[in-house]
């Protein structure tokens, strides 16, 4: 695929999960819409919070909530090509549709409990 190509796809996805575009409910399942959607935000919010605790004067070590931050944007956009890529595989089988929608639950359960 060229840089082009996969610079347009990548967009078309995105603009997918921000406006919950045709491509979404297939990819995750109607189960996980909500879900989906909902942590693509996470990773600002979580920034803006720790920029509003600093400006109300509370003191804690920023880099690690960042970096979990991070680590969470990008495993969001991981599963997403992911998905991307094998859309026809979930498709025709909602038990692997079921089986990465717990695995991305559960990554995120772990990035709470890393917060925590």
């Amino acid at each position: 695929m060229s840089g082009a190509a996969s610079r347009s796809a990548l967009e078309r996805l995105l603009r997918d999960f921000l406006v919950g575009g045709p491509g979404l409910p297939r990819i995750w399942g109607r189960r996980a819409f909500w879900q989906v959607r909902f942590r693509w935000i996470v990773p600002p919010v979580i920034v803006a919070a720790v920029l509003i605790g600093h400006r109300f004067g509370f003191d804690f070590p920023a880099l690690p909530i960042y970096c979990v931050a991070a680590g969470i944007f990008f495993y969001n956009i991981a599963f997403a090509v992911i998905f991307a890529r094998r859309a026809a595989e979930f498709d025709g089988n909602p038990r692997l549709d079921r089986l990465f929608t717990i695995l991305q639950v559960g990554i995120d359960y772990s990035a709470m409990f890393v917060l925590i």
